[in-house]
């Protein structure tokens, strides 16, 4: 089976390289910076620190038509490009027919600026793209290890950043009865911080299938931990689904046997104590996810009920007004603004219900064409594939699409992992 390996190309990294290593570094931190963090410090208003994202990416397409109009670059019309373009037309004319008014413009900026994200990294001339997905890589990492010390420390240790209200956190942050807290990392919720770090953690799958390099491996198993200690189950499956499709691509599993007499008998002293607190510790996780499905299942779950009832409540008002209800106007993102909202899960239903179906049936395009798309990279495309089958999967339980923490992240990666200046040949992987 032909798998990608990678020949990295060591020329002398561009200063462009370490602003994107920097802001990759920072992404998985936004929300904890400036929604609570900071505002709690510093007493500034968190509208004010939440744009800085936007800045960024504005700054960057500066950046890059300095560059166009040095190299005289040329761009080419496709059904990729023109299916976004026609997403994004959709969502403009309905602000427009909202007469620009502030909730259809908020609704806009979720539904279509992580286009912009996308186009950046697609086009950016990057020396080393393996620089920045080293910061993307550190970025989760680093996110990941907050959430542990939050475990670790319990709920006061998010409650002196912020988090929370009246000085509790709310049930989203525990497991059904409140006997567990789930792990948040540095994001607003359980669930995004799921399904981002089941993407982050694809894109370490791939990495070590194609360097070997042995400290992935460290990464790979903590951010599996981190998902499952979310106990978010549209991230479980997400990271199911993703996971086998690129270990069965990519051809990363070989059995080796493990003869006993070949391990020296001074490190069973090591071995048998670890292995036993390891299993111990399993142990008592499987029998917390046990219980969590086995409520899920069996309708006792008022969360998975919750989700039940509102996809069918979406599915009936997509009915009755198959045109869509408008921009903004419904959703979780909505509730921010002090909407009297339906609150619906599933991004698809969700997207129908604002955009109308007619929005639905162009996003499901869009991701099509982008499918299609990755057969620009060979090397690429079982990450880019991997990513974005956590990311469906995901949308198909919540709302992510409305999660900019989730779909700035994934859209930034399709970008980075198309661009052209991925030096990335294809061969056999060695073993």
């Amino acid at each position: 089976m032909i798998s990608p390996h990678l020949h990295l190309d060591y020329k002398k990294d561009s200063k462009i390289e370490w602003f994107l290593f920097v802001l990759f570094l920072l992404l998985p931190f936004h929300t904890f910076l400036t929604s609570y963090f900071l505002p709690t410090v510093t007493g500034i208003d968190k509208m004010v620190l939440a744009p800085w994202r936007e800045v960024v990416v504005v700054l960057l397409y500066v950046y890059l038509l300095v560059h166009i109009i040095k190299v005289k670059l040329s761009f080419k019309v496709s059904l990729w490009n023109l299916s976004i373009f026609a997403f994004i037309g959709l969502g403009l004319g309905m602000v427009l027919g909202a007469k620009f008014n502030y909730i259809s413009i908020y609704g806009f900026r979720n539904y279509c600026f992580p286009f912009a994200f996308l186009f950046a990294f697609y086009l950016m001339p990057l020396k080393n793209p393996h620089l920045v997905i080293k910061g993307v890589l550190l970025g989760a990492f680093l996110a990941t290890l907050f959430g542990f010390i939050q475990l670790m420390i319990g709920a006061k240790f998010l409650l002196q950043f912020g988090y929370g209200e009246n000085h509790f956190l709310g049930t989203a942050f525990y497991i059904v009865g409140g006997e567990f807290q789930r792990l948040v990392g540095t994001f607003g919720s359980p669930n995004e911080f799921g399904l981002f770090t089941s993407m982050a953690l694809m894109l370490g799958i791939y990495y070590y299938g194609v360097t070997k390099n042995k400290w992935l491996l460290l990464f790979i198993a903590v951010e599996m931990a981190a998902v499952v200690y979310t106990f978010s189950r549209s991230s479980w499956l997400a990271t199911f689904f993703a996971t086998i499709y690129l270990i069965v691509t990519m051809n990363l599993i070989k059995f080796k046997k493990i003869e006993l007499k070949n391990i020296p008998k001074k490190n069973y002293f090591f071995i048998v104590p670890g292995l036993a607190a390891v299993l111990f510790a399993v142990y008592i996780l499987v029998l917390k996810i046990y219980n969590y499905i086995h409520i899920t299942i069996t309708g006792q779950d008022p969360s998975s009920l919750g989700h039940f009832f509102s996809l069918v409540e979406g599915v009936m008002k997509v009915i009755e007004n198959p045109a869509g209800f408008g921009l903004g106007y419904n959703g979780p993102k909505a509730e921010v603004v002090g909407l009297d909202v339906v609150i619906i899960e599933s991004s698809y239903i969700l997207l129908a219900f604002e955009f109308g179906v007619i929005g639905l049936l162009l996003f499901l395009l869009v991701m099509y064409f982008t499918i299609k798309k990755f057969r620009e990279n060979l090397s690429t495309r079982p990450v880019n594939m991997a990513i974005t089958i956590a990311f469906l999967t995901g949308c198909f339980f919540l709302p992510q699409i409305q999660s900019l923490d989730v779909t700035y992240f994934y859209w930034s990666m399709v970008g980075l992992l198309l661009n052209k200046n991925f030096v990335i040949h294809n061969r056999e992987l060695n073993g």
